[in-house]
């Protein structure tokens, strides 16, 4: 085992002892007795990441608490969770919801997809690439040297 894993798991038994000792193994969240040390966590009372002063938040000690580590994953903010609007889809490209009819009729109710407006400036960008490539290509060929008069005789 890591001497980093092992140092935490002796403070997290250490810390959980003190707090049975003091009686205060109770849950934040739900205000059951926390039973075994596997069920212990740290939590913050107030989101600290958002916060105007989020590095003051999460050090300021009278912010945490202590509770079941299903209790304090639960109340986890998410972030990432989109709530969809009625009618509409999400574009992957522009980062916005949009009304399902400005999405391709080949992609819509499908995940992951650009909608009409982005996919248009997707495809033209791709086709100005290509092109711009094909241009660069020409250009880019090495010429052959032709054979002079004196190379032709022999």
């Amino acid at each position: 085992m890591p001497s980093e894993t092992a140092s935490g798991r002796l403070k997290k038994q250490i810390m959980f002892m003190l707090l049975k000792k003091l009686g205060i193994n109770k849950c934040w969240r739900c205000s059951e007795l926390i039973t075994d040390v596997k069920d212990l966590s740290i939590e913050h009372k107030k989101p600290w990441l958002d916060s105007k002063d989020p590095i003051g938040l999460y050090f300021d000690l009278d912010n945490i608490a202590f509770s079941h580590i299903k209790c304090n994953i639960g109340a986890a903010r998410k972030p990432h969770k989109i709530i969809w609007e009625e009618g509409k889809m999400y574009c992957w490209s522009c980062k916005r919801q949009r009304l399902i009819e400005e999405f391709p009729p080949s992609y819509r109710g499908k995940r992951g997809k650009a909608c009409s407006e982005c996919h248009s400036k997707a495809r033209t960008r791709l086709k100005r690439n290509n092109s711009l490539d094909q241009t660069k290509k020409l250009t880019d060929e090495p010429s052959i040297p032709s054979k002079t008069q004196s190379e032709k005789g022999k």
